[in-house]
């Protein structure tokens, strides 16, 4: 009864406690059947797997990849097969004094069971997953007004030139480049890179080294002729140029960025000889110049001309790589890129004096228009483990209508917009920019 009772009370309970003792329901084992399901099932997938794994190895008409002599496969039964039951891809190699007998056909080049060489060297497209290189870039000119001069000490002919935007030092200036490649399909690669630098340029100066008191000078600027219009760069028509001649000091500075990101489609190409492959390019570019000229002037106030100018180049992009292996983990490759962009060009000029506003200028300019960019590489590339090459070279990367700072410099005087006679603005948009230096890093396969 009480069995009956707590059945009714409790149907799922496994174990009954009655006076201190622990008495078990009775139940029906299941183990045995539960144990021969696993088994079977066990068994039936293993028997599955055997048998997907003799089909993928069974021989298959094998596929060229490049066409006529530059690839070869042995489509009897010694080809070898991946996983899927295609053939698997053999690494380009050669014997040296020449490629071996057969190359193009007949179970040579690219075959496994072909033994013409025992000591072959393995060679084959130069490929990789990621790269990250340091750069080191030298600006080649600033412009066609590099040579302006800006201040001298004393008023000419007698003076000396002091200041000139030539004295703006071009040394190589730092930066980096990120690429990273995805595979699409066979030999088949997507591309994405992104290159930049900052604070490229530099500046100069000069303080007067006898002044007359801390706001007078004798130092003379382009807008008086250097003292000689008006004489002793005195003012014309009650207007002084207090603020830029007499001076105590002056300064200039360039500050260029230099920024590219690339999104490419490559296809992988194999010369007649397996030393040399390399790879086709075509993908969007978007590249993005940009020049700050500051000019400035102490005396009795302050003057200070800031210029910017801004491309921002976006369009199709044409290239090429070719590699060759010198020895098994070294190669040597040029690679080469061009394309015409559309430009959209914004100017700046920027002119003010204080603590007396007698100049305030703010010149814009915007246009859209082509320009024309190129870049050209010199690569070594050293392989340190199988999945971690070294690389170096040097490159050279070249723009054309282009808007650039120096050229948008204008040497009238700013003192005629403070007198209300306008003076004419200088939109220069059609410039060249040049840039070469040098790279390092490494490349990493996974």
């Amino acid at each position: 009864m009480a069995g009956a009772e707590l059945q009714q009370t409790s149907p799922r309970m496994r174990f009954l406690s009655m006076n201190y003792a622990i008495l078990p329901i009775e139940r029906r084992d299941t183990t045995l059947g539960g144990r021969s399901m696993t088994i079977r099932v066990t068994v039936a997938s293993i028997a599955a797997a055997i048998v997907t794994a003799v089909l993928a190895c069974q021989p298959t008409e094998a596929q060229v990849p490049y066409g006529g002599p530059q690839g070869f496969y042995n489509s009897g039964p010694s080809q070898m097969m991946d996983a899927h039951g295609d053939p698997a891809v053999i690494p380009a190699q050669y014997c040296q004094g020449g490629c071996p007998p057969g190359y193009g056909g007949g179970g040579g080049y690219g075959d496994p069971a072909a033994n013409y060489c025992p000591m072959t060297e393995q060679c084959g497209p130069h490929y990789f997953d990621f790269s990250a290189e340091y750069l080191m870039y030298q600006r080649s000119d600033y412009g066609s007004l590099e040579n302006q001069s800006l201040m001298t000490l004393n008023v000419l002919p007698g003076g000396t030139e002091v200041l000139n935007i030539g004295d703006i030092p071009s040394d190589y200036q730092s930066g980096f480049r990120l690429t990273g490649r995805y595979d699409i399909g066979a030999l088949s690669v997507i591309e994405v890179g992104y290159t930049g630098f900052f604070d490229m340029g530099g500046g100069a100066s000069f303080t007067d080294p006898a002044p007359v008191d801390a706001t007078t000078g004798n130092l003379y600027s382009l807008y008086s002729d250097f003292g000689q219009n008006p004489v002793g760069a005195v003012g014309v028509s009650g207007a002084t140029l207090a603020e830029t001649d007499q001076a105590v000091s002056a300064y200039t500075t360039i500050e260029t960025v230099l920024q590219s990101a690339e999104l490419s489609y490559r296809r992988y190409w194999v010369g007649h000889s397996p030393r040399v492959t390399g790879t086709w390019l075509y993908g969007f570019r978007w590249t993005r110049l940009k020049d700050e000229f500051n000019f400035a002037t102490q005396a009795n106030g302050t003057y200070v001309n800031y210029i910017e100018a801004e491309n921002d180049l976006a369009g199709f992009q044409l290239g090429a790589d070719a590699w060759m292996t010198v020895i098994q983990g070294l190669r040597i490759g040029l690679e080469g890129k061009t394309g015409i962009y559309g430009n959209q060009v914004d100017i700046r000029n920027r002119a003010n004096t204080s603590p007396a506003a007698t100049v305030s200028i703010d010149e814009r300019f915007s246009n859209e228009q082509v320009s024309f960019l190129g870049e050209a590489r010199l690569m070594a590339v050293a392989d340190i483990t199988p999945c971690i090459s070294l690389k170096a070279g040097y490159e050279v990367l070249y723009m054309s209508s282009v808007a650039t700072s120096v050229d948008n410099f204008n040497a009238a005087s700013p003192y005629a917009e403070g007198q209300g006679i306008p003076r004419q603005s200088l939109f220069q948009a059609q410039s060249d920019a040049m840039f070469h230096g040098f790279h390092a890093g490494f490349e990493y396969v996974w």
